[in-house]
């Protein structure tokens, strides 16, 4: 099972995640303090993060990563955040691409949504706009992230084409 690591200060709220996660077999590990969140990550090297913050900024804001090979990927759970109506959001997701990623890159894509087929297609334009997509089927997120964070919810998966080379 997947590691995970879940950031976040809310401890109601990330009790809750931890649970849900943990019912599935996951492990999971918590992080309260959400500055230097990443040293963390290096430490525990998870393969998903998930950051329960009502705000991104500070997640954001606390620099790159300085993980070897890919990163694990970094879901956000805004409580009452409706991330396909919340355009910035969206685009922010890009902008993370492309800090890991030149536009135009190659990249071997996934969109997942919490039935929300209209904020993965906006999300995959978005994404399809800047890079050279290979894409994998639109798809319907976990039940365990999809129930906890609601139907609005959409996700991405992501990696350089290349690293598929050897992939049947």
């Amino acid at each position: 099972m997947p590691r995970i690591m879940l950031i976040g200060r809310d401890r109601e709220r990330t009790s809750g995640i931890k649970s849900l996660l943990r019912q599935d077999g996951h492990q999971v590990s918590l992080v309260r303090a959400i500055e230097g969140w990443r040293a963390r990550e290096e430490q525990l090297q998870p393969d998903l993060v998930i950051a329960a913050v009502n705000s991104t900024e500070s997640v954001l804001a606390d620099g790159g990563r300085q993980a070897c090979g890919f990163p694990p990927p970094l879901l956000f759970a805004q409580h009452g955040a409706d991330f396909y109506r919340n355009i910035d959001l969206d685009e922010r997701l890009v902008d993370r691409i492309a800090s890991q990623h030149r536009p135009g890159s190659a990249l071997r894509v996934q969109v997942l949504h919490s039935h929300n087929p209209e904020g993965a297609a906006l999300l995959r334009g978005l994404i399809d706009q800047h890079f050279d997509c290979t894409w994998l089927p639109v798809g319907p997120m976990s039940l365990v992230l999809g129930a906890h964070t609601g139907p609005s919810m959409v996700g991405v998966a992501y990696a350089p084409l290349a690293a598929f080379a050897d992939v049947p």
